[in-house]
């Protein structure tokens, strides 16, 4: 018995830290898509000869 719930806690274990691991590898993977889209967009904000105005989904100028 003392077995079986040693075995259970350590698979559990291991299935946790292999869930953080792939949320981990998914951040990094968001991070890094996040900033080359923050560089890109840097890029256009910076050369566009147009004024650019923001406005939130409710209709006012942000």
């Amino acid at each position: 018995m003392t077995a079986l719930l040693v075995y259970r806690l350590a698979t559990s274990r291991r299935r946790a830290e292999e869930r953080v691991e792939e949320a981990t590898a998914e951040l990094r993977v968001a991070g890094a898509t996040a900033r080359t889209q923050a560089t890109l967009l840097s890029g256009v904000m910076d050369t566009i000869a147009d004024g650019v105005a923001v406005i939130d989904s409710e209709g006012r100028a942000a």
